[in-house]
Formats: structure tokens, sequence, C-alpha cells
């Protein structure tokens, strides 16, 4: 068991490892006693939790209030989310409430960004339900929703109070929400860590991921607990991504732009991201900044993942044109996160978009 603090002045909070987050969750609400607290969850949460936490919460003297999100990542709208804030200010909530956001990464940005915008702010918790979303959306404090022309161009940076991550939410997910996760955990290995590139390149080998439902609890604490620490650690140095945080975005750049190209209906998050990963790794080749090997060692992991590693039938014309409004462009010039070895990546800015095409012009199918 572990507990991460993101150390942020007055804004720091910590990240909870639990294997009841039921027991967690009590004690997490306990300063909000006599509070109004806002349930958020998805469809899909809602169906299989739902009602086990209004149980729970009936049984612990607690009487929150529901609100339910459509699933899925094409639902990550404005729209949805002043839902949510007309819901809040209709039940009276101020700013001594609290929204509980349980679920994915798209509940989790939309909830925070509304908490963000009611009142100038209501307090936070998140529990996070996917592999995903506990490693990655739910810790760091931003928020959003999409626009038409791209992910997340509407947010804020808005931090929770607490986090709490549980390989119990683990059971009733997918397989593919399970490898979609794996996407951001081999990015943290690419950005940060040998070692968990190792140890996770050892651990697919002998235990497909077809088997992740039965994976032993300490693997789950291992790699969230190294993946959590790489995030902290990272955004308690850099909140705002004016340096640092930007390494987080590695395989970002493109994956986002996949995502919208795609209307979110072809690829998960972690799968455009895995596709993101190798072509930032290509494009790092190509200017020399790191071996062929790095290039194959990825692809590998990527691969015993069950994530692919190139997107068919997409026209690099139409990857351009949404990379051209990314928020990481300016003057014509993308900065991108390149890898020059496995666990060390490095900031590059101001490439310009006509060497960056060439190169992918020569790998892309």
């Amino acid at each position: 068991m572990f507990k991460e603090r993101v150390e942020l002045g007055a804004e720091s909070y910590t990240v909870q490892y639990s294997s009841d987050p039921y027991v967690s969750l009590g004690s997490a609400l306990y300063p909000y006693q006599g509070k109004k607290i806002m349930m958020i969850l998805d469809e899909n949460v809602d169906s299989i939790f739902g009602h086990i936490l209004m149980s729970h919460f009936n049984a612990s003297c607690h009487s929150p209030i529901k609100f339910v999100f459509p699933a899925g990542e094409e639902n990550k709208t404005l729209e949805q989310a002043t839902r949510l804030v007309d819901f809040a200010l209709q039940k009276n909530f101020n700013r001594d409430d609290v929204f509980l956001i349980i679920g994915g990464g798209v509940v989790g940005d939309m909830g925070a960004f509304a908490a963000s915008l009611c009142l100038r702010g209501i307090p936070v918790i998140q529990v996070p339900t996917t592999l995903l979303a506990q490693v990655d959306s739910s810790i760091g404090g931003k928020t959003g929703v999409n626009h038409i022309k791209g992910k997340n161009l509407i947010g804020t940076f808005y931090q929770p109070k607490q986090v709490i991550v549980s390989p119990y939410f683990y059971r009733t997910l997918p397989e593919r929400e399970m490898r979609t996760g794996f996407g951001e955990v081999i990015k943290y290995a690419m950005i940060k860590s040998q070692a968990l590139f190792n140890q996770l390149n050892g651990w697919l080998n002998e235990n497909p991921l077809s088997e992740a439902k039965n994976y032993p609890e300490t693997f789950w604490e291992s790699i969230l607990g190294q993946c959590v620490h790489i995030k902290s650690t990272v955004v308690s140095e850099d909140e705002k991504e004016s340096g640092l945080r930007m390494i987080l975005n590695y395989g970002h750049t493109f994956g986002h732009a996949i995502e919208t190209a795609t209307q979110y209906s072809q690829y998960t998050h972690g799968e455009a991201i895995a596709i993101g990963m190798n072509m930032a790794a290509l494009i790092a080749r190509g200017m020399g900044l790191c071996e062929e090997s790095l290039v194959l060692e990825q692809q590998a992991l990527l691969r015993l993942a069950g994530l692919p590693v190139q997107a068919d039938g997409l026209e690099i014309n139409d990857l351009f044109n949404i990379i051209k409004v990314d928020k990481k462009v300016k003057n014509g010039k993308l900065t991108l996160v390149l890898p020059e070895k496995i666990g060390t990546v490095r900031i590059v800015p101001d490439i310009d978009e006509g060497e960056i095409y060439k190169i992918l012009q020569e790998v892309m199918p």
C-alpha cells in the first residue's frame, strides 16, 4: 500500500493506493460530514457499481446526489459539462460541498472541469476506475472537454483534494480497456524508467494480457506505485506544463490528432498514444536522436501489450491539419517530446512541420 504526495503548496494532496476503495472513501469523505456530495459517474460505471456505492453510502450515513454522464469519448463535450454545472446549481451546491468523481478518464476530466467552473471551484475527490485514469488523467489537475478541432482544447488546471486508486475495479473492465491502460504505463517507462520498461517486458512475456484480471495485487501495486510516483514528481515540479511536465505528453501530439481524425471511434486513447509513441520514436530516429534498437524495443513491448503501432488508413494531411491547432504549436513550429534512450526523452522545440511530414511520409503505411 502506498501514499504518494503531490507537492503543490496549499494545493497539495495525496494519491492513495487501496485494496478496499470503500474504506478509503469513508476516510476521504470524513471532512465533508454534513455537506452535500455529488457522486458523478458515467452510464457504464453506474450500471455496475452505482447500486453498490449507494448502499455503501447509505450504510455510512452519507446521502450523495447522483449525476450520470453518457459514456464514451464522443460525449466529452462542453454541453455535457454544462449539464453538470446546471444540476449542481439546481441542487444548491456551494463551495463547501464536494464532487466525488468515480469512473474513467472521460468522466474524470468532465467532472473536474465542471467543478472548476461551478462557483469558481467546488472540491473534487477522484476515484478513477480504469488503469489509464489511475496512472494518468486523475493526477495532476488537468481538466477539459473536446472541441471539434481537437482533443481537450477547452479546459482548466484544477487539482483534486485526493485521489484513490485500486485494482478492485479492474475485474469488470474489458480486455481492450486494460490494454489501453498499458499504453500510458509504457509511456511512463519510456520517459522515466528503464527498470519499469524491463519489468513490463519480462512480465508480459510470461503473463499474457488476456490474463490481466488474474494478475496478483503485488504486481498492480508495484506498477501503479511507479507510475504514480513519476507523475506526482513531475507535476510537483511543474504544475502548469511550462517545462518538465511536457514530457508527460510523449506520444500525445500524434495520439490526440489520431483520435480527432478518427472521431474517437477507431482507437481508444491508449491505442492512439501507442501509435503516437511509435511515430515519435521514428521521428527521433530520423533526426538522429535515438538508435534503431529503441524503435524496435518499444514496438515489441507495445505489441506484447496488444497495442497497435501504426494507424491504418489515416492520411498524413488529415493528421497535420489537426496538429496545426495543437496547444504546443507556435508560429508554425511544433514542440515534440522525443526519445533518446529507454527511460530518457528530450523536449525538442521549434521543429519545422515539413521535416516531420517528410519523415512520416517515409514510415506511415
